[in-house]
């Protein structure tokens, strides 16, 4: 609880600086893409049975530039991930894990002459599973039902309208530290991926 207090404080104090500074500072936005993920572990790199699933993501961000090189982007996706099971009699096997996404992203700026902002960031995820289904059906219980892990990535930031709106197109690499299958006697594995988004943002 303390933890969660302490958060919100600083949430609260960064919006309220940022209502006293440039708006232009203070963006809030939609974005969407591609995931291209798969299941990974020490026990299945030997395996060529686990190909990558081709996915989707979309959801909410929030920029708020702390400094023209700085800033500091939450967002929360909807974003399904998994493995896509190849070489089996049946046919393919399409794993599809969807989670609600909660990245915290700490980008560094370069800024231009132009309208052109490249970015290069890192940070965390938190991840909740809402849904799992292989085509035959739920299988919510064979999944731990939370994940969290690494994020890095770049991005190209367009300035639009003087600065009161943003265009950015964003490729990530993602990597799972929660082990995906929820039974004990399984090989760890873990989510790990690509990610390449479009979003489109305002200012506040």
């Amino acid at each position: 609880m303390r933890r969660l207090f302490t958060l919100v404080l600083i949430l609260c104090a960064l919006t309220a600086t940022a209502s006293a500074q440039d708006l232009s500072s203070f963006y809030i936005g939609i974005k969407g893409g591609l995931n291209h993920n798969r299941i990974l572990g020490d026990d299945l790199e030997d395996f060529e049975g686990y190909d990558y699933l081709n996915a989707y993501a979309f959801g909410v961000f929030f920029q708020y530039n702390v400094h023209p090189r700085f800033a500091i982007a939450p967002e929360v996706y909807y974003s399904v991930r998994g493995t896509r099971e190849t070489g089996i009699a049946e046919g393919d096997i399409e794993w599809q894990l969807g989670y609600v996404d909660i990245p915290v992203l700490f980008r560094i700026l370069f800024p231009t002459r132009s309208t052109v902002t490249p970015c290069v960031y890192a940070g965390g995820y938190f991840a909740y599973l809402v849904t799992a289904d292989n085509g035959s059906g739920d299988v919510m219980d064979d999944f731990n039902n939370s994940d969290a892990g690494v994020v890095i990535g770049g991005s190209v930031d367009l300035m639009l309208r003087g600065g009161s709106q943003l265009v950015n197109l964003d490729v990530r690499f993602t990597h799972g530290l929660v082990r995906v299958l929820a039974a004990d006697d399984v090989p760890d594995a873990y989510n790990n991926g690509f990610q390449f988004l479009l979003g489109f943002g305002f200012s506040l």
